[in-house]
């Protein structure tokens, strides 16, 4: 009774929270991805690419694919050109240090506006976790990664095929089918956690936490919250957007999502065998963003503390207008007539 009664509770979190602010989102930016919007991302974001991580163009296509569209789609990217020979280990290495994120979306809608009541919040949350990646995958690649050598990228021509309209279906579905697989997981894990919760294991380690958290002013319903994301992201998120108030809630909700949870890093694991990226490595790298994007959030509140008592800097349909701002960047990206081959590749 109790698995079906946890199972349900996932259910709903996932159906009321994800699934009507991921999804139709999700689709737009895979349609502006496939009609030449990573490949001019990857264009104007090369030479800056090249200086702070040693990657070229196709590195910043993965990472603004996986900031768009979240976890797991960076590694997703990742182990498509890896397998393609579009990369090699060492370039894989740099780039998993910092191109698997929460998505923009999943911060700013799901858990900002969804979960917490606060585009301000989601905002912060996105630009934290986004930013949180930059600086873990520069001190990686400039100081950790020197040991696995050069860069080195296969020359590859251009490619004038555009994108057929059928081929809109195709994304539709793929996108559905992403979605429904992340539901599943957060489902099961929902499960777990309940149980954990209803053992009292929660409970015991919750009281350990909380004594070092304190300091922080943290009570013991935050540290059972925290340690439910660890787990399960989206669970943790909102378990912690009920326990107390914004300036609590943000910089938690922002290490977790940076963190992503061992849910995502279940659904991560079979990319990062066919990357070539060691595990260690990777779950390093989220740690370390975990760490700095609940910084940064800190940050940001003590500097701007009117975010966590209003309703934020958006009027109150700004939801309308992020669809606005998406269809006007679908329509430019009409307009670019080539695109490199190896990025046609990684979307089918």
């Amino acid at each position: 009774t109790q698995t079906i009664q946890h199972a349900k509770e996932g259910l709903m979190l996932f159906v009321q929270y994800l699934l009507p602010s991921m999804l139709p989102l999700m689709i737009l930016t895979r349609l502006f991805l496939s009609w030449g919007g990573g490949s001019l991302l990857g264009r104007i974001l090369s030479k800056p690419m090249a200086w702070l991580f040693g990657c070229d163009g196709l590195g910043a296509y993965i990472l603004a694919a996986g900031w768009l569209c979240g976890y797991p789609t960076g590694m997703l990217l990742l182990a498509k050109a890896r397998q393609a020979g579009d990369i090699m280990d060492a370039d894989a290495q740099r780039i998993a240090s910092f191109a698997n994120n929460p998505g923009a979306f999943c911060a700013y809608g799901s858990v900002g506006i969804a979960m917490l009541q606060s585009p301000a919040a989601g905002a912060l949350l996105a630009c934290s976790t986004l930013l949180a990646a930059l600086i873990v995958g520069f001190i990686y690649c400039r100081f950790f990664a020197m040991k696995l050598g050069k860069s080195s990228y296969p020359k590859r021509g251009m490619n004038q095929e555009k994108m057929a309209w059928a081929d809109v279906y195709s994304i539709c579905r793929d996108s559905a089918q992403t979605l429904l697989s992340i539901g599943s997981v957060l489902v099961f894990f929902t499960v777990v956690v309940g149980l954990l919760q209803d053992s009292g294991v929660f409970i015991f380690i919750g009281d350990i936490l909380a004594i070092p958290l304190s300091y922080l002013g943290l009570s013991t319903k935050a540290a059972q919250a925290m340690l439910a994301g660890v787990f399960e992201m989206s669970l943790g998120c909102h378990q912690i957007s009920k326990i107390g108030t914004l300036p609590v809630s943000i910089p938690i909700c922002a290490g977790v999502l940076a963190f992503g949870g061992l849910a995502t890093a279940v659904q991560s694991l079979p990319f990062l065998a066919q990357s070539g990226v060691p595990v260690k490595t990777y779950m390093g790298c989220k740690a370390a963003q975990a760490a700095i994007a609940a910084g940064l959030a800190g940050l940001a509140l003590a500097w701007m503390p009117q975010i966590a008592v209003t309703v934020g800097y958006f009027p109150s349909n700004d939801v309308p207008q992020v669809w606005i701002w998406i269809s006007v960047g679908l329509l430019a990206t009409l307009a670019i007539p080539k695109r490199r081959r190896q990025i046609r590749r990684l979307l089918y």
